[in-house]
């Protein structure tokens, strides 16, 4: 049996893109901790961490023919960072869907199929959010992923707070339309 903690990263990397086991198994013991480390600073949560986590190495292991590492650390650091924008990204298009969707609509959700539903109509709200003017959608988006106040956004873009919060406005009721012609297709 080969100790592979002798091999540097790119001799790893090497053996790893021809489907070398053992040099993926030394990858995972000399990094897990790393990753773990930066994904639950930023999330808090032990589950979510520990999922991010075994995503990013079996990331690793399945695009391991076309992947270019030239610094394994900094791969794996930007991978799973990348894993927590997006994770965050889907949390607060869920939190903003809950707050648009009548409660009747949300508590159909129970089995599945409703959830593969649930993920289509996120899709056609991430749409929506793409589709709205380009003002619009940039207030839009520093309010919903970034968490800033319609004074923060007002300075940032140097415009008013009373416009930022009417192109506020104008989002939700887009997105408003777009659940309750939704919902009335469906139901």
């Amino acid at each position: 049996m080969n100790s592979y903690k002798i091999f540097s990263d790119t001799e790893l990397c090497s053996l790893l893109k021809e489907g070398n086991e053992g040099a993926y198994t030394e990858i995972y013991n000399r990094y897990w901790q790393t990753v773990y480390f930066i994904a639950y600073n930023r999330l808090r949560n032990l589950e979510t961490a520990q999922d991010l986590v075994h995503d990013t190495f079996a990331s690793l292991w399945v695009n391991r023919e076309k992947v270019v590492v030239e610094n394994l650390k900094s791969y794996l650091a930007v991978s799973i960072k990348y894993r927590i924008i997006e994770l965050i990204r889907r949390e607060k298009l869920a939190s903003t869907f809950e707050l648009l969707a009548p409660a009747s609509y949300l508590g159909n959700f129970n089995d599945a199929s409703d959830a593969l539903h649930f993920k289509n109509i996120l899709k056609l709200m991430e749409e929506e959010i793409e589709n709205l003017p380009d003002r619009c959608k940039l207030i839009f988006k520093y309010s919903r992923n970034e968490n800033k106040s319609a004074k923060e956004i007002a300075a940032e873009l140097s415009i008013s707070q009373s416009t930022v919060e009417n192109q506020l406005n104008k989002a939700l009721t887009r997105l408003r339309l777009v659940l309750k012609n939704l919902n009335s297709f469906l139901f």
